[in-house]
């Protein structure tokens, strides 16, 4: 077959097969329980297993087309050279028209490599479901479900049957979602499975619906998200009205003629559709629903905010990087920065250990939009890859550590490491992929060593050609030093040390349906930066086939005629990448060495900002929020009342008080008397001519 027709049927297959799982298990899962209220512990494992055998077949779907990809466009040493991508429809679904909308593709390295990270942590949260949600398989009665965050009318911990079926029936749905937005070929398809994405997630964080956080978390996700995607819509308009179409291939071989002839709307439209990425991507100011999302199950967390919907942002902004003016890119990095030392400070004072997590992949995050919008398209995608690792790998040992001692609570924690050797060795592996643990003189380390020294080396580059924009480099810096703090603190705070409780103290490994995808993803938070041996094929590689042509030569803005966006070439100077290689092993060093001393031993410490920085965690951006909330809703009732019932409606009620008196007027006119009538029909003709008589007079005098 040939790889045209291949690469589009395995990819198909991918996609498909989860849709698949999601129906056989809605289905099952209603005629199971009917008479019942319940689905038996073998049926739902059972349900589980299919779910987990539709994901593993998406796995091998798009591990084929990678490899099928690779083959037909090998990749060398350094960069590969450039590979047109495969576009093509499998089906129609709209014509209106001149508006025609199908299930397109758009396939190239970047969707083939982003289908198998997608997959991999799927398959691996699937399996590991099986063991963490284990007790989701009881029933009614005496075996019931017993969630003491959820409480009673009468005050006692609410009992409920496990739905281990519906949450392998949301995991479906959601994998589905995202594998849509991965491989759409065209704008509209895209925006249907963004909504998708969003709607499966709430599913999922509202997993534990009956606790008040949980359901609370997920409507401020929906509700967060639904913002940002107003922006979304409008340039999706704007898109029609310029373009005339909604697919990819055609919008980016039109945008240099954006550029030259309507640089302002092709402006306004890259800001609009990164707005949708600001909410997806909880980059600031929509970053606080994504802490709070923590209520739903820790697999949930593995997934989603990781390799998954929060970095479905990220890839928009990669995919649509074509029609990116130079403005709304420095805009990108300018929101990247501010973001990930927002998360960074914020994750540094967390005593919840999902928190603390959920806070670092808002900073990282950050920094791959920080690398996207200096001009870095490789050096953002590729963190955002390595990202989807290491930051599965520290959820799930999150996981495994509250599976193990029933709580958040860091402080709750210590000497962890004797009792679960392997969940720390493990934390550690993804400890050190996060702070980018590498050695530069030998270019070894692992895959965050790797994927945040392309950051830097972008980052100095573009504070380089434009120095008034130097904070763009000192972010990032900070954030390094933040990050090795934060995540040093934590594994102390978990696993070193005397047990602080009882339930530390007693605490146990995990099952190994737990620990074996742990061990998987481990092995992708160690090697996913590495060039496979002899061949010079690697992930940054691979993406550089697929780069946008923009990103190889630097830029100027027109607006901004002094900013100037610098090339991979400015990039890849070996100055450059000595001085980052430099400054992120210093910063790193710097942050962990702070760590160590604070909290040496695993003893709690805390700083003087401390308090302050939680209390504008949990009680000012809240309240941020919530005064936002009344500053919308007053807008919307001084709209809906004083200026829609009153001026609107009382300007339309005016009008036809008005037409009804004239009306009224007339109708007095209408006697119903035909000699009147007549009368004033006599009287018209007569008027009619002696004014044609008068004009005819002017015409002949004149």
């Amino acid at each position: 077959m040939p790889l045209e027709q291949l690469l589009p049927t395995l990819l198909l297959v991918a996609w498909l097969a989860p849709l698949a799982s999601f129906v056989v298990s809605a289905l099952a899962g209603s005629v199971l329980a009917r008479g019942k209220g319940s689905v038996e512990a073998n049926a739902a494992r059972t349900i589980g297993h299919v779910a987990t055998g539709a994901i593993g077949v998406s796995l091998i779907a798009s591990v084929l087309a990678l490899g099928g990809w690779v083959s037909a466009h090998p990749v060398g040493e350094g960069h590969g050279e450039a590979a047109a991508p495969l576009v093509g429809e499998w089906f129609g679904v709209l014509d209106v028209g001149s508006l025609h909308v199908g299930a397109g593709y758009y396939i190239d390295a970047l969707t083939v490599v982003m289908a198998v990270v997608v997959t991999l942590i799927a398959t691996c949260v699937h399996v590991y479901s099986l063991g963490y949600l284990a007790d989701e398989t009881a029933s009614e009665g005496a075996d019931a479900v017993t969630d003491h965050e959820a409480i009673t009318a009468d005050g006692q911990p609410l009992r409920r049957a496990g739905r281990l079926h519906r949450f392998y029936q949301h995991l479906s749905l959601f994998c589905f979602a995202m594998l849509g937005v991965v491989l759409a070929g065209n704008a509209v398809m895209t925006f249907a499975f963004w909504e998708l994405v969003g709607a499966s997630s709430y599913l999922l964080i509202g997993f534990y619906y009956e606790r008040p956080k949980a359901g609370a978390a997920a409507t401020k996700a929906m509700l967060f998200n639904r913002v940002g995607d107003v922006g979304m819509l409008v340039a999706l308009a704007a898109i029609w009205g310029l373009a005339g179409t909604f697919d990819y291939d055609k919008l980016f071989a039109a945008a240099p003629t954006w550029f030259t002839s309507h640089y302002g709307l092709a402006t306004l439209i890259g800001a609009g559709l990164f707005c949708g990425c600001i909410g997806k991507s909880a980059q600031v100011p929509l970053q606080a629903w994504l802490p709070d999302a923590m209520a739903g199950p820790t697999p949930v967390s593995a997934l989603v905010h990781s390799a998954t919907m929060v970095a479905a942002g990220v890839f928009l902004v990669g995919r649509i990087y074509p029609l990116l003016t130079v403005e709304v890119l420095v805009g990108i990095a300018t929101v990247g920065a501010i973001t990930l030392l927002v998360g960074a400070t914020l994750a540094t004072v967390s005593h919840d250990l999902k928190r603390v997590l959920a806070y670092s992949t808002v900073s990282q995050l950050g920094y791959m939009m920080l690398a996207l919008g200096l001009g870095g398209w490789t050096a953002g995608l590729f963190h955002l890859l390595t990202h989807a690792g290491f930051k599965a790998l520290l959820f799930l040992g999150a996981g495994s550590v509250i599976h193990a001692v029933g709580t958040n609570d860091l402080r709750a924690m210590g000497g962890l490491r004797r009792t679960m050797p392997f969940t720390a060795g493990l934390m550690l592996v993804g400890l050190l992929a996060l702070v980018g643990a590498g050695l530069p003189v030998l270019g070894l380390g692992l895959s965050g060593f790797f994927s945040k020294d392309a950051i830097f080396e972008q980052a100095i580059a573009f504070s380089r050609a434009n120095p008034s924009y130097g904070w763009l480099f000192w972010a990032p810096l900070i954030g390094a030093v933040l990050t090795a703090l934060y995540i040093t603190r934590m594994w102390l705070l978990a696993f070193v040390g005397r047990p602080r409780t009882e339930a530390a103290e007693h605490a146990h490994e995990s099952p190994e349906s737990m620990l074996v995808p742990m061990l998987v993803v481990a092995t992708m938070a160690i090697g996913a930066g590495w060039a496979v041996p002899g061949s010079g094929v690697s992930v940054p590689a691979l993406l550089e086939t697929s780069a946008p042509a923009t990103t190889h030569q630097s830029r100027s803005g027109s607006i901004w005629r002094a900013l100037s966006l610098p090339g991979t070439c400015e990039a890849h100077e070996p100055n450059v990448r000595s001085a980052a290689a430099l400054a992120a092993l210093g910063a790193t060093l710097a942050g962990a060495t702070i760590a160590l001393v604070m909290h040496r031993g695993g003893r709690k410490c805390e700083t003087p900002a401390g308090e302050p920085l939680r209390q504008l965690d949990e009680h000012w951006l809240p309240g941020l929020s919530r005064g936002a909330d009344s500053l919308t809703r007053g807008l919307g009732a001084f709209v809906a009342g004083p200026v829609d019932r009153g001026l609107v409606d009382g300007g339309f009620r005016g009008a036809a008080g008005l037409l009804t008196l004239v009306g009224v007027a007339l109708r007095r006119a209408q006697t119903g008397s035909l000699r009147q009538y007549v009368f004033f029909l006599a009287l018209g003709v007569v008027l009619v001519g002696v004014a044609s008589l008068g004009a005819a007079y002017r015409w002949i005098a004149g």
